[in-house]
């Protein structure tokens, strides 16, 4: 499904899924409420790879950027206003983001400009906080569809490998939900063995090691 908010967006913002787990009216409307109005909204679901659905997504966007936006989480109204006015100066914004859902995880996640170093020694992008020009995933192929997740991680550090030019500004332009059922906290409950050998010798093995 696509809805577009005006004739030539200049904004993709896909929400990629499987299932609605009970959330996605709420993602939906918080990019209806956007004080950006340049955007069109695409639904892409299958039941797929998140990297498939995203470039699936992508595929059918018109946008000249392409803002990822998880079915269950929220994009506060100036979100996509505060990156536009970066668009004629990076080819992928980083930003902050908020985790809220759960007192015990609750936080403001602080991004940073990323080096390919850093990241490899820990991820230091959220990866909700991050905004794309449309023609990277036409020039590197996209996610990899096949990974089952930390595909944004792999996605970055294939940017920055690639030298594309990276922008951070200092503003929370995502909130995460924290609850029972975050791709993110079911592989934190998989064996470390699991986590090290997923994300070092499928991710981190690309792109050299620290």
């Amino acid at each position: 499904m696509i809805i577009s908010l005006c004739e030539k967006p200049v904004v993709s913002v896909i929400i990629p899924y499987n299932v609605d787990r009970g959330y996605l009216r709420e993602a939906v409307g918080s990019v209806m409420l956007q004080k950006y109005r340049h955007i069109e909204l695409i639904l892409s679901q299958s039941n797929d790879t998140v990297g498939a659905n995203i470039n699936n997504g992508v595929n059918k966007a018109k946008g000249e950027w392409i803002k990822i936006l998880a079915e269950d989480d929220v994009l506060p109204e100036d979100s996509l206003m505060e990156f536009s006015k970066f668009f004629d100066k990076y080819d992928w914004i980083v930003s902050d983001a908020w985790n809220f859902g759960n007192p015990i995880w609750e936080t403001v996640f602080k991004g940073k400009l990323p080096t390919t170093s850093e990241m490899l020694k820990l991820n230091c992008i959220h990866g909700g906080s991050v905004i794309y020009k449309k023609s990277l995933f036409e020039d590197t192929g996209g996610y990899d569809q096949n990974l089952i997740t930390a595909e944004e991680y792999d996605f970055n550090l294939l940017l920055l490998k690639d030298g594309y030019k990276v922008g951070y500004i200092p503003k929370i332009t995502y909130h995460y939900r924290i609850h029972g059922k975050n791709k993110y906290i079911e592989m934190k409950n998989k064996t470390p063995e699991f986590r090290e050998e997923y994300i070092s010798k499928i991710i981190k093995s690309r792109y050299g090691r620290t």
